[in-house]
């Protein structure tokens, strides 16, 4: 558990979209929590107030006839902005900022 001035006592949970997420274990107090997090799917996290989202996604593509893969990065298209914009506002108000001109959508 951390403490700022400003922002008060907040905590900060980082995680993968592989992991599993115990959500039980994130307690209901007033505490301020910052979710750094890659690409989620099927989880929907508590009282989220605040999205901020860099619009890009990363996926693996086949290179080669051998089957190798490799990681490549892309600008997010606009459902996978609708997607990330709806993980606010589910059970509190809330905000998103989309880190990106819209001219970078594919």
């Amino acid at each position: 558990m951390l403490h700022n001035p400003v922002l008060g006592t907040y905590k900060i949970v980082k995680g993968h979209k592989n992991e599993d997420w115990d959500l039980n274990e994130l307690d209901s107090s007033n505490e301020l929590k910052i979710f750094v997090v890659t690409e989620v799917e099927g989880a929907n996290f508590p009282d989220v107030g605040l999205v901020i989202d860099c619009g890009m996604h990363k996926k693996h593509s086949e290179y080669s006839a051998a089957g190798k893969y490799k990681l490549q990065q892309f600008f997010g298209n606009e459902g996978t902005v609708l997607q990330r914009m709806g993980r606010t506002g589910r059970t509190c108000d809330g905000f998103y900022v989309l880190m990106l001109a819209v001219t970078h959508y594919e």
